[in-house]
């Protein structure tokens, strides 16, 4: 009964690492890619596009992340 070919939820592995491609501004959420798709993303400080950053945990949708 494990035959599940939804669409799972993907899961972020902590310390991997992605790109920002739409600034992350805190409040606001950004967007990074990583492991070839596109995720919301949060931090606690400004990151710009084009900087590296790995992953601390995952919410949902979201990943938070930290500036490598």
């Amino acid at each position: 009964e494990e035959e599940n070919d939804d669409v799972d939820v993907a899961t972020a592995t902590p310390g991997d690492r992605g790109v920002v491609c739409m600034g992350i501004f805190p409040p606001a959420e950004g967007r990074i890619k990583y492991s070839g798709s596109f995720w919301r993303a949060t931090a606690d400080e400004k990151i710009e596009d084009g900087e590296i950053v790995a992953v601390v945990h995952q919410e949902g949708l979201v990943i938070h992340v930290e500036k490598v």
